[in-house]
């Protein structure tokens, strides 16, 4: 797969014809039509925040916890890792290249990580699930709060049942892509030992330990009744860049527990209202 130039190599003076402006940290595109690069300096204002706090799934992840066993640990997680692999969509480059994981958010729609999405603006992309395979037709880029609402033609995706605020302890399931296929996951629900910087309140995500690896950004996470809690988010930046997390996944490979940061459904469902996100594609 050929990953697409780096920000900065673009003409600061070309402009996009095809995005729409709703508010100060939203973004939408039309896939495939539109250069690779951005132009709101408040928008890189929220990235270059939120990238000093932490790092995306989809590029390193950093250490916060030790290696833990983090497969299903009974029938009920096993069905909730289930569960949550039933929401996974995978996030391909045109030519089948493994981009990121994302979650089925009712008919047409995925949800995915706006960071992870952003360095594909202007290049043609497609969703997976199972057999099916779709193009995808825009994207539209909440930044501050790092997600993306991808449009696809899939008129049978159900809206999946939103789960309450998890509690300490909790246990949760994660269902990645990576490639070797699906990967699940359990962990825990934890508190922040500390606090973390950036422009969001880290009261408003949900922390778990589970496992880490690239391409797990945007991937549904569920609680033990199978109902979503959010989509897998960040990796806490606390220290060093931790060599342990692999940057794919292999067949057979070690995949470490860090402690990951979920976006939570309630903030999602928020912005979108809040942005106007829920405007059909044009």
């Amino acid at each position: 797969m050929t990953r697409p130039a780096a920000e900065g190599r673009q003409p600061a003076n070309v402009r996009d014809p095809t995005k729409q402006w709703l508010s100060p940290s939203l973004e939408i595109y039309k896939v495939g039509d539109i250069p690779n690069h951005r132009t709101a300096r408040s928008v890189k204002g929220y990235r270059k925040m939120f990238r000093s706090s932490v790092v995306v799934l989809s590029v390193l992840a950093l250490p916060a916890c030790s290696e833990m066993t983090y497969g299903p640990q009974s029938p009920i997680e096993a069905s909730a890792a289930q569960h949550a692999q039933d929401l996974l969509w995978t996030i391909e480059s045109e030519d089948g290249g493994l981009i990121s994981s994302a979650t089925a958010f009712g008919p047409g729609r995925l949800l995915a990580s706006a960071s992870a999405m952003e360095v594909w603006i202007g290049h043609k992309i497609r969703a997976r699930h199972g057999s099916t395979v779709v193009p995808v037709q825009d994207m539209r880029l909440a930044v501050r709060q790092n997600f993306a609402i991808l449009h696809i033609q899939e008129p049978n995706i159900a809206l999946p049942a939103a789960a309450e605020t998890p509690r300490e302890a909790e246990r949760l399931a994660i269902s990645a892509a990576s490639a070797a296929g699906p990967f699940a996951g359990v962990g825990p629900v934890v508190h922040a030992s500390r606090p973390v910087a950036g422009p969001r309140n880290v009261d408003e995500l949900v922390l778990a330990e589970l496992p880490a690896a690239g391409g797990f950004a945007g991937a549904p996470v569920v609680d033990v009744a199978g109902r979503l809690v959010g989509i897998a988010d960040t990796v806490l930046h606390l220290s060093s860049l931790d060599p342990a997390i692999p940057p794919r996944v292999d067949p057979g490979a070690s995949i470490p527990r860090r402690t990951m940061t979920i976006l939570p459904m309630t903030l999602v469902r928020a912005t979108i209202q809040a942005e106007g996100l829920d405007q059909p594609p044009r």
